[in-house]
């Protein structure tokens, strides 16, 4: 009788086992279907295309053709050449090069913190899933699940990615159609003719500017790092003051190596030995660690992705901004929003720096 219990307990606990974890290849290419969900935004695009990834190599490839809510077309074609140090980022017919350093990122590594999370009906389909969530800081989560048939663990059918920072939330979904585990031709990672440095838009620092100019116009009202609430123009940010938010803004472009525009206020406060928290701290690193340079201090000098300082009226480099077109800039404390910089700095620039 004993026996038989323990054989019938035996046999429950396999059935209650996970299955075995997804050991997804590292080279592959494949067909895509994608969602993606905005936010910050609050927009939704639709469509597909092509990826292809070659870790060992260090070289990848994304093509992608996007529709909005307004049937409006978009494009992401970026090719990632770490092999080479750059990437390849195609807009508005030009080729935007930018410096990269060390290992392309493998785009499974979170597979080895995931846990096995039920199954799912998928478009007819019954998946595995597997998830992993990762807390980035105190005000970032990315959660991630893939999906996969259970007899073919190692071929995605369904990825998902949630990104939450503070009340706002990003979602993407890929959906994966012919995919083939194997090393794509190098066709796939041939960088375009209009890449070569004679003819490509390189931004010396490796750095986008659209990158700095979207994240100063979302979050030039936060209150705090988070964004959890949102103040009027003209309003104080004292827990997201103004150097803070410039520096942050920098690193959104990725003009600041190794920071995150998401990353805790503590490594802004101390990078390479300098407070970005403070405005003269911040400018003497931009000098003297980041390489940028710098131009005229009035405000004919100031562009898209240009810091600048200045008195705001509590005296000289009390203030800091960050250009974000011609002559106009964003701040926070006080929280501006595309003002002229003599405006702002009512008693003088003090200093402008360009990448």
């Amino acid at each position: 009788m004993l026996k038989n219990a323990l054989l019938v307990l035996a046999f429950a606990c396999l059935a209650l086992a996970a299955p075995n974890k997804p050991t997804i290849a590292t080279q592959f290419e494949s067909e895509v279907g994608v969602f993606v969900y905005e936010g910050d935004r609050s927009r939704t695009l639709r469509g597909g295309g092509f990826y292809a990834y070659d870790v060992p190599k260090n070289r990848a490839r994304r093509d992608l053709k996007l529709e909005n809510e307004d049937h409006q077309i978009e494009v992401d074609h970026i090719l990632q050449r770490y092999d080479l140090g750059a990437e390849y980022i195609f807009e508005d017919r030009r080729c935007n090069k930018r410096r990269v350093s060390g290992a392309i990122p493998n785009p499974w590594s979170w597979l080895s913190n995931a846990t096995y999370n039920g199954t799912v009906e998928f478009q007819g389909r019954k998946l595995d899933n597997w998830l992993a969530s990762t807390t980035v800081n105190a005000t970032l989560t990315i959660t991630r699940v893939l999906g996969v048939l259970s007899d073919s663990v190692n071929t995605p059918v369904w990825y998902s990615e949630r990104t939450v920072r503070g009340r706002v939330h990003d979602n993407m979904e890929i959906t994966f159609f012919k995919f083939n585990a194997s090393e794509p031709q190098d066709w796939a990672f041939t960088v375009p003719n209009i890449c070569d440095n004679s003819t490509a838009v390189y931004d010396r620092l490796g750095g986008d500017a659209n990158a700095v100019v979207y994240f100063a116009n979302t979050n030039w009202n936060c209150a705090d790092v988070a964004c959890s609430q949102r103040v009027p123009a003209g309003s104080g940010q004292e827990n997201y003051a103004c150097a803070e938010f410039a520096a942050r803004s920098l690193a959104a472009g990725s003009y600041i190596p190794g920071l995150a525009s998401h990353d805790s206020s503590a490594a802004y406060g101390n990078y390479k030995g300098y407070n970005l928290r403070v405005t003269t701290s911040l400018s003497s690193c931009l000098g003297n660690v980041l390489g940028f340079k710098k131009q005229a201090a009035n405000q004919g000098a100031i562009n898209a992705a240009y810091p600048v300082f200045g008195d705001g009226g509590d005296g000289y480099f009390s203030h800091a901004c960050i250009g974000v077109s011609s002559q106009h800039i964003d701040c926070h404390n006080n929280a501006r929003y595309q003002m002229t910089g003599d405006w702002v700095f009512i008693k003088g620039i003090d200093a402008v720096w360009g990448p």
